[in-house]
């Protein structure tokens, strides 16, 4: 089963914790820089995910207007990025 892109950063962060707070010195240092860069990702992925939200909501407005070119091949492509995001 895939897991969610959200989930994988988090579980990843979660380990990066546990081995700063096992490791001593520069390592744990590292160790400890590479957790908060994971945390920082899971708040873009957070972030480009509900503006993805946000786009295809707004978008799917026009589907059914024939005057708009190339809506629904824009919705297709957000609504594919988000499906695979959410491990659909």
């Amino acid at each position: 089963m895939k897991r969610n892109v959200l989930d994988t950063l988090y579980a990843a962060n979660e380990t990066l914790i546990d081995a700063a707070d096992t490791l001593e010195g520069a390592a744990g240092a590292y160790m400890r820089v590479l957790a908060r860069e994971t945390r920082a990702a899971r708040v873009s992925v957070s972030a480009m995910l509900a503006a993805l939200d946000r786009a295809e909501a707004f978008i799917s407005g026009f589907e059914d207007d024939n005057t708009q070119e190339g809506v629904t091949e824009m919705l297709a492509a957000i609504r594919a990025a988000l499906a695979n995001a959410k491990g659909e």
